[in-house]
């Protein structure tokens, strides 16, 4: 998928040296007595240089990469997820690529976290007299952005000039700190279910587009955060 296809250059190109110890065919649901694993029981899954909290369920087909999952965490089947610290208790449904990267906006870290379905085309392209028929998370812009109450246009989303799509759209807030901005990624979910995304993003100063984060990304802090959980996972 391009989703697929984007999470790989993402992640080759935000990162340059990789370190991974892939455990296959797993997934781990956890019980009560679970460790940073917690107990688990086999499925069709990866985890690969995270941290599973307890009460925790992954479903099958999903692929989880240097991650901190808090107690309680439930994700659906055939999800990428990578480099998130996914508050308690948080729900993310099934077919969904989320990825926090880290940026240098005007000399200060932020964080974003980009939030896809996995079969979004983020390069499908239209001009802008019908940029919002464009979908995101299998959904029409028109629809999840709640056009008509929240009077939102193209200018609010993209660049003055130039057509419209989703690699270029201002969807993603930038936050001060990773787990904010994966709770910012998930209320994003649940604004899109809500038919509210507009009203949502407005709360936000900085919002970027996955063109932004090509430009702002810095690569160091990211660095840090997954040595940091490949060092807890050997010792």
């Amino acid at each position: 998928t391009v989703v697929g296809f984007v999470c790989l250059s993402v992640t080759l190109h935000l990162t340059s040296r990789v370190f991974f110890r892939l455990t296959k065919d797993t997934t781990y649901r956890t019980g009560n007595e679970g460790t940073e694993y917690g107990d688990a029981e086999r499925l069709d899954c990866s985890l690969i240089h995270s941290v599973l909290g307890e009460r925790s369920c992954i479903e099958a087909g999903t692929v989880i990469e240097y991650c901190i999952l808090e107690e309680g965490v439930s994700i659906g089947r055939n999800c990428l997820l990578s480099n998130l610290h996914v508050p308690m208790n948080a729900v993310i449904p099934s077919n969904t690529f989320i990825h926090t990267v880290t940026l240098l906006v005007q000399h200060e870290v932020l964080y974003a976290t980009c939030v896809f379905g996995v079969n979004d085309d983020l390069k499908r392209t239209l001009p802008r007299s019908c940029a919002f028929e464009l979908e995101f998370l299998n959904l029409p812009l028109t629809s999840v952005l709640g056009i008509g109450t929240s009077e939102c246009t193209t200018d609010d989303l993209w660049p003055a000039n130039g057509d419209c799509n989703l690699w270029t759209a201002k969807l993603f807030p930038a936050c001060s700190s990773r787990k904010q901005s994966c709770e910012a990624a998930l209320l994003t979910i649940a604004a899109i279910k809500e038919n509210g995304l507009f009203t949502f993003l407005r709360g936000f100063t900085v919002l970027v587009s996955m063109e932004d984060v090509m430009v702002l990304k810095t690569g160091t802090s990211m660095l840090d955060f997954q040595l940091g959980l490949q060092s807890k996972m050997l010792s």
